[in-house]
């Protein structure tokens, strides 16, 4: 079986198939099943395909956990809204691009955190939002549209895309 990297995946050279192949391996020593912590403890060695995948410099690596921890605080962070005398619970923050310039590192574009409320009441940041929706939206619908028991769900959701789709779509 040939494996691929999805578009965007920091691949740092390492070779996709000679991982799924390594993945496959240590599945087959553990009752078909793996899990991240095997698969680092399986890095560790120097020796192994999966090794620099992984950063082993650990100040480094505390850093990026940090990181990590710290968008997960931001997309933790809830705010209940009132929706037809109900409160809801709804994100406080969200994850936008932004075109300051004075946040830019080293070119590439920022993406920062804003109040929820704030970007959907500015037209720019709105559409960044929603384009990110639909986006996330499609990689669900291509994620499970093999599973059969999620059929009609699967089918009402390509609907929409393709509305969608066809709404942006020039006249």
């Amino acid at each position: 079986m040939r494996f691929h990297w999805k578009d965007g995946f920091p691949d740092r050279g390492v070779d996709a198939s000679t991982v799924g192949s390594e993945i496959l391996r240590l599945m087959r020593a553990n009752s078909q099943r793996i899990w991240p912590a095997a698969l680092v403890q399986a890095a560790a060695q120097e020796a192994s395909p999966l090794h620099d995948l992984f950063t082993w410099d650990n100040r480094a690596a505390a850093e990026a956990f940090r990181l990590s921890e710290a968008r997960g605080l931001l997309r933790a962070l809830v705010q209940y809204v009132d929706q037809g005398g109900q409160p809801v619970p709804t994100r406080a923050f969200v994850r936008v691009a932004t075109d300051d310039s004075s946040f830019a590192d080293e070119g590439a574009p920022l993406r920062v955190y804003v109040r929820v409320t704030d970007a959907m009441s500015d037209p720019v940041l709105r559409a960044r939002v929603l384009e990110t929706a639909m986006r996330e939206l499609r990689v669900w619908h291509d994620r499970y549209r093999r599973y059969r028991r999620l059929g009609r769900i699967v089918t009402a959701v390509g609907r929409i895309l393709a509305e969608h789709k066809h709404a942006e779509a020039p006249a």
